[in-house]
């Protein structure tokens, strides 16, 4: 549920706008108002909401410097402004803080929830970007060396290796899972990590393979199978690429 902070002096518009939405239904929340920038910047503090939604002109502290003060102590909150359009130039200057959206009054509940959701699978994205940065210590983060991964196509790619390693997982199951074409997905994937994902998918094998091998009863051939590899020989030779040692000596060091 994300969740909104919705700001303008005019109270008839902010019912208006409140009402006009099943804010629940669609994944949002309006979680405080407010009459001016300033009471706003103290409910942003207080709410922390996800989106800004606000007018432009309004008493004491105006929309745009409100903009301007979220945008400095609060960057991670989307903005949306709304107003008439003989504020177009105010509205600009307030896109240029960061704003992400500007809507002309009267607020049209279509377009509005139309841009929120853009928004939100902006806010999805950005969420698992951070989920990602937060395993920095986790298998697939060591593998692309600490890189800070954005792109949707490749967070998505890495989860679905995390869930689905130990099947039979190639370029043309991730690609279709996400309905694109390999060549564009391969290209993808290299130009964000820096290694191809046939790469990244036996790295990944790899270093789980490596966890099971310290079990003591697990046989080699077992684990070659338990982490996704189709032949023991491809097990082999990926294994003694990565880790440096035959998947039979690594398990004997371990249980020295």
């Amino acid at each position: 549920m994300w969740k909104i902070l919705l700001v303008d002096d005019d109270a008839v518009v902010r019912k208006g706008i409140r009402l006009s939405i099943d804010w629940r239904a669609q994944g949002f929340e309006v979680v405080a108002e407010a009459a001016n920038g300033k009471r706003a910047l103290e409910l942003v503090g207080e709410c922390r909401p996800d989106i800004l939604l606000t007018d432009i002109r309004m008493p004491v502290c105006d929309g745009l410097w409100l903009c301007e003060q979220v945008a400095e102590r609060y960057p991670e909150v989307r903005m949306v402004i709304f107003s008439g359009y003989e504020d177009f130039d105010y509205a600009r200057r307030a896109i240029r803080v960061g704003v992400q959206e500007y809507i002309v009054k009267p607020v049209d509940a279509a377009f509005l929830l139309e841009s929120l959701r853009k928004i939100a699978g902006s806010l999805a994205r950005a969420e698992e970007a951070r989920r990602f940065r937060a395993r920095s210590e986790g298998v697939a983060a060591d593998i692309l060396g600490g890189r800070d991964i954005t792109n949707a196509i490749v967070l998505h790619s890495v989860k679905y290796v995390e869930g689905n390693y130990m099947n039979d997982v190639d370029v043309c199951a991730v690609a279709g899972e996400m309905g694109i074409s390999e060549n564009y997905f391969s290209r993808i994937f290299k130009a964000e990590t820096g290694i191809n994902f046939i790469e990244f998918l036996n790295r990944y094998r790899v270093e789980r393979a490596k966890v099971l091998l310290s079990q003591p009863d697990l046989k080699v051939n077992d684990v070659s199978e338990m982490v996704g590899y189709q032949t023991y020989k491809s097990f082999h030779h990926n294994f003694t690429r990565y880790a440096g040692q035959a998947p039979a000596r690594f398990k004997e060091h371990r249980h020295e």
